[in-house]
Formats: C-alpha cells, sequence, structure tokens
C-alpha cells in the first residue's frame, strides 16, 4: 500500500479541521440570527397589540365621553325642564332642538350610527340613525303627549341603563341588529347609554349612542399590513357559553358573530386548544402556532371592567414576512462556508 506523502495528510488535517468547524460556525450563526428574529418580531407584536388595545380604550372613552357631552347640550336640558313642567316651549320646539342637536354630533363623530332619547317607560322620543331624522310612528304617544319613534322598554340595555346613578355609563355587547321588517342583519355596534334625571332626583329617561363595531376593527389593523399579518377581536364571555369564543371582527366577514348568524365559527374550530385557553384566561400573552409558526400576541381589554367578560384583541404576525431574512442569510452563509472551503482545498 502506497503511503500518502506529507501534503496530502496536511491537506486532509486541515480539511477535518474546517469542514466541522465551518459547519458548527454555520449552525450557531443561523440559530442565533433565528433567535434574535423571532425575539425582535415578538416584541414588535407584542407593541403591536399594546397599541391596538390602547386605541381600543381610547374609541370606548371617547365615546362615554361623547355621550355625556351629548346629556349636556341645551337641548337635553329643554326636554328635562319640559319635563318637569317648567319650560314654556311646546314638544314641537324641544323635539327640533334635539333633532338639529343630534344632527350635529353625527356629523362631528362619524363613528356614531345612531343617537336615542327614551322617557323613563322606555318610549324612543327622538331618534336619529345615520344622518337622518327617524320620525315617529303614527297613532302612537306617551303619556305626556308626544308622538313615539318605538318601544324598547324590554330591551335589556334600557333596564341596565334605568338603574344606574346619575353620571354612570352601561355598555352593551358588541352585536349585530335587525331593523324591523328587514331579512339581513346590520353591522355591528356597541350601545352606550346613561341614565336622564330631573332636578328633583326623579328618573326622566335616558340617552342612548350607538357606535360602529368596525371602528373597532380599524383601529386595530391600522399598525400592521396585509403582508406583515392581520389581528381580530375575539370576544371572553365566561358567564355566556353561546358568546364566549366569537369573532368581534375578522378580515373574513363570515366568520363573525357565528352565534348570530347561525354559523357557529369561533376561535376555539380554528386554534389550538392551548393558544386560545390563554386567551380566555390570562391579561396577555406571545405563543407561536404549531403548523405554521405564525406569532400570535393577545392582549385582553374589558370596557365592562370585568376580567370574565370582555374583548381579546389578538395580532397574527405572519412567520414567512418576519423571518424573510433569515432565508436570505442562508443563502449568503452557505455560499460563503462553499468558498471558504474551495480555497482551503486548492
Amino acid at each position: 500500500m502506497k503511503r500518502l506523502t506529507i501534503s496530502r495528510k496536511t491537506l486532509l488535517a486541515m480539511l477535518g479541521l474546517a469542514i466541522p468547524s465551518l459547519l458548527l460556525f454555520t449552525v450557531l450563526t443561523l440559530t442565533a440570527t433565528a433567535d434574535i428574529l423571532r425575539g425582535n418580531s415578538t416584541r414588535q407584536i407584542g407593541e403591536l397589540a399594546d397599541h391596538s388595545v390602547h386605541s381600543l380604550q381610547q374609541l370606548v372613552g371617547r365615546s362615554k365621553t361623547t355621550l355625556m357631552t351629548i346629556a349636556a347640550t341645551p337641548g337635553v336640558h329643554n326636554y328635562l325642564r319640559w319635563r318637569a313642567g317648567t319650560e314654556a316651549a311646546a314638544w314641537p320646539e324641544v323635539l327640533g332642538r334635539l333633532e338639529e342637536s343630534f344632527l350635529d354630533f353625527q356629523q362631528l363623530d362619524p363613528s356614531i350610527q345612531a343617537i336615542r332619547l327614551l322617557d323613563e317607560e322606555g318610549n324612543v322620543l327622538v331618534k336619529v340613525r345615520e344622518g337622518v331624522v327617524i320620525p315617529p310612528q303614527k297613532n302612537q304617544s306617551s303619556a305626556q303627549g308626544p308622538p313615539l319613534v318605538e318601544s324598547l322598554k324590554n330591551r335589556n340595555f334600557f333596564q341596565g341603563t334605568m338603574v344606574l346613578q346619575q353620571g354612570e355609563v352601561w355598555t352593551s355587547n358588541m352585536e349585530r341588529g335587525k331593523v324591523e321588517g328587514e331579512e339581513y342583519w346590520c353591522p355591528a355596534m356597541v350601545r352606550f347609554s346613561t341614565p336622564l334625571f330631573l332636578p328633583d332626583g326623579r328618573r326622566a329617561g335616558a340617552l342612548i349612542i350607538n357606535v360602529w363595531g368596525d371602528t373597532a376593527g380599524s383601529l386595530i389593523n391600522q399598525l400592521i399590513s396585509p403582508q406583515e399579518g392581520a389581528a381580530f377581536l375575539v370576544e371572553r364571555n365566561l358567564d355566556q357559553p353561546e358568546r364566549n369564543g366569537i369573532y368581534l371582527f375578522h378580515q373574513d366577514s363570515t366568520c363573525q358573530f357565528g352565534n348570530q348568524t347561525g354559523s357557529e365559527i369561533t376561535a376555539f374550530q380554528q386554534f389550538p386548544a392551548e393558544i386560545t385557553a390563554a386567551w380566555m384566561s390570562e391579561p396577555q400573552g406571545v405563543t407561536f402556532h404549531p403548523e405554521t409558526g405564525d406569532i400570535l400576541a393577545h392582549r385582553f381589554y374589558s370596557p365592562y371592567d370585568d376580567p370574565r367578560h370582555g374583548w381579546v384583541v389578538v395580532v397574527n404576525a405572519s412567520r414567512d414576512f418576519f423571518l424573510a431574512p433569515l432565508a436570505t442569510l442562508k443563502q449568503r452563509i452557505f455560499l460563503s462556508t462553499a468558498v471558504v472551503l474551495l480555497f482551503t482545498v486548492v
């Protein structure tokens, strides 16, 4: 058997040392880079979720402020004085002032879908919806004489409002509704309402505003592009199983409000149980989808001040987008490794 020359032995020794070293360096570099990218992406997605929750808080706070501002307008005060018998103006004059005031507020705040003023019996005396005054129905009037638009005395949001104290605000579920006589569901809304009182402390009715639900969806998606991913809104409602896990906002509108539309679609059907369990129990967190690798950051916010009932903001960040630099880095490192090995052999 022919003995190897020193040059060949040296070459084999160099290759035996260089190849494992280069492979180890490549693996360590790629692993470290992936960890850095994943950490940065996770932090960025968490910040997006925080900003989204802050936007929802501002929306709810602004809606409550608008409600109380409307309640303090001269038009509403004229109505209260009229109810107390200290206003000399006739009802048509009081009605006209209210309608004009409500229309002005709708023009100033496009997130408001409707404004209604009810008496203490739940009769709607004034209603403005989507920039139009809804006229009263014929042959209907309250005990004091003014014509009525409709009656909401049996609706839970009216009953919930009438047990509140002055200055308190009742917030409804986000849900769709139906206009009487129409077949299709209306877009989603949230109702904010507050009771009205006469100077002697007697209840004189309630003021209600409807806020478009799509406003919340637009707010949570304004910070993330479709290429990066998407954000959606899930309801946590541990006291109402039929609402727990429903989508309040989703890019696929057919997924929304499965409890009302009959689709029965919930987040539990589309995400693993360990992920949705965190959404329904933890105030915040970040997880990774076991199949797609997508980053899922969630934050819980309750406009009802109830840890069992509220909205879960979920930011779903695409793994392919946020880890795309890793693929480019792999190509460059492998190319560099091959060049180094070639020079070593030469």
